[in-house]
């Protein structure tokens, strides 16, 4: 499963915080142009990435 179609899954702000942590920007960062506290920023990316491998796990392997 390609990453874009696992991004399906995120809400807007998510999808944002995800693809800037990904980017390489620092999650202080990130909390610094979101305008909210670290924890909140880090808690963010942290339940994104656990939905996007929740929906990864759903899918089925592709036969050989």
């Amino acid at each position: 499963m390609k990453i874009e179609e696992l991004y399906k899954h995120l809400t807007p702000k998510q999808l944002r915080r995800v693809v800037m942590y990904k980017d390489g920007i620092t999650i202080t960062e990130i909390a610094r142009i979101e305008g909210v506290c670290y924890n909140s920023a880090k808690d963010s990316i942290y339940w994104a990435t656990r939905k996007m491998a929740k929906h990864a796990r759903k899918q089925p392997h592709p036969s050989i």
